[in-house]
């Protein structure tokens, strides 16, 4: 959650939510800020099983922090890279 943007603060209120319930579900989780290198290698060295995205905005829904995701091997619950990256680009969303 997070992220390096304009829309953080909103993406940190959604991972709160998002944590809360996965908490109240019995689920160990934790909270990783890829705004930061550490955080960025927190992902490749946290030992979780798979994330879930709350991020919005640049470097969250633009498939960019989903293709670091991809290449180092991590699950994730949201959209692929190509999907992302379409759907963040109003005009190619639409002739696509």
């Amino acid at each position: 959650m997070s992220g390096k943007n304009s829309d953080r603060e909103v993406s940190f209120s959604s991972g709160q939510c998002v944590m809360s319930a996965f908490e109240e579900l019995g689920y160990a989780v934790g909270m990783v800020d890829p705004a930061t290198y550490a955080g960025i290698r927190r992902l490749a060295d946290g030992g979780f099983d798979c994330v879930s995205l709350c991020l919005h905005g640049v470097y969250g829904e633009d498939g960019c922090i989903q293709g670091h995701l991809d290449l180092i091997g991590l699950p994730y619950t949201s959209s692929d890279v190509l999907s992302s990256a379409l759907a963040i680009n109003k005009a190619m969303a639409k002739v696509i």
